[in-house]
């Protein structure tokens, strides 16, 4: 390896470190509180593009979104509390749908 990669490898890994430690020092509600948030562009996100009438489809997908997203994290919460996450952030969603117009157009590309 060139000193490059190395220097680009080192930068990277401490990104990831600092990114992993302030995440963990934020309280858990906190915590939950920011993955929450994020489950709710990520419901939109699903909304978009596999359109309304998926669940299951769309709970997939926004799982697979979430490991990739949270690896670590996604290993010590369980299915049904990550589900239960879902559920609240699709009413969430859907009260944005409802009376946001611009997030309207944007997921179901109506005025």
């Amino acid at each position: 390896m060139d000193v490059q990669t190395i220097l680009i490898s080192f930068i990277i890994s401490i990104a990831v470190i600092y990114t992993v430690y302030k995440f963990i020092s934020l309280s858990k509600e906190r915590q939950v509180e920011n993955i929450k948030q994020w489950l709710i562009f990520a419901c939109l996100e699903a909304e978009k593009m596999l359109g309304s009438k998926t669940g299951k489809v769309k709970l997939r997908y926004v799982y697979d979104l979430f490991v990739s997203k949270y690896k670590f994290i996604s290993c010590l919460i369980p299915f049904d509390t990550f589900s239960k996450w879902v559920d609240d952030s699709l009413i969430d969603m859907r009260n944005m749908i409802n009376t946001n117009k611009a997030i309207k157009k944007i997921v179901e590309g109506v005025d």
